[in-house]
């Protein structure tokens, strides 16, 4: 059987030669120069594409770290996924387990976006920057970062209105803002020393 196979490609060959036809392939061969150069164009050309991706991740790291350090927090914190995410939310009085949102089918993408957004509120209201601001860090993201990040403004938890987006909060029991309109249902503190607020209407001689 065998002795039959290298006959019939013996005489394959032989006609092939016979009527003009080369079954060679050195025409078609790639040298090893040109395919290192193929092969260096083409990580030159990912390279190029992955630069600015590349550097927005650099510079997210650096602005987040800074970010982080002006909350009171360690820089290092910032670069653990997952648990950077945790240790922010409790920072602003979210309640960590909606990032369990992220795991419900279809729609966990869009509600961790839902809730990033609202967390991105919180941060910027506790630095005190404006609406217009809070507007530029949710569509602008890595420039309003670098600016919060290296600009003069300080952490102050306490600009936060805690009424807002209440569902959010881990602690129930946090006082709202100062000058925050009070949560509905709540009864208006008074000073029992105040007599016209006790009732007690004294009359002048």
């Amino acid at each position: 059987m065998l002795n039959a196979l290298m006959s019939f490609m013996s005489y394959s060959y032989s006609y092939g030669s016979d009527y003009g036809y080369d079954y060679g392939y050195s025409d078609y061969d790639i040298s090893g120069a040109e395919a290192a150069g193929a092969a260096a164009g083409v990580f030159a050309i990912m390279g190029f594409m992955l630069l600015p991706a590349i550097i927005v991740g650099v510079v997210s790291i650096i602005a987040n770290w800074k970010i982080f350090t002006k909350m009171g927090l360690e820089g290092w914190k910032s670069i653990i996924p997952i648990y950077n995410i945790i240790v922010m939310y409790e920072k602003l009085n979210i309640n960590p387990l909606f990032i369990l949102v992220c795991l419900i089918p279809f729609v966990g993408g869009l509600g961790m976006t839902i809730i990033g957004i609202l967390a991105n509120i919180r941060l910027c209201k506790a630095f005190g920057k404006s609406d217009g601001f809070i507007v530029g860090y949710i569509l602008l993201p890595i420039i309003f970062m670098c600016i919060l990040a290296f600009d003069k403004s300080t952490w102050d938890p306490s600009k936060i209105d805690m009424n807002s987006f209440s569902f959010l909060n881990k602690d129930k029991n946090v006082a709202p803002a100062a000058g925050a309109a009070p949560a509905a249902g709540a009864q208006p503190t008074t000073t029992p020393e105040d007599p016209w607020v006790a009732g007690e209407d004294k009359k002048s001689a």
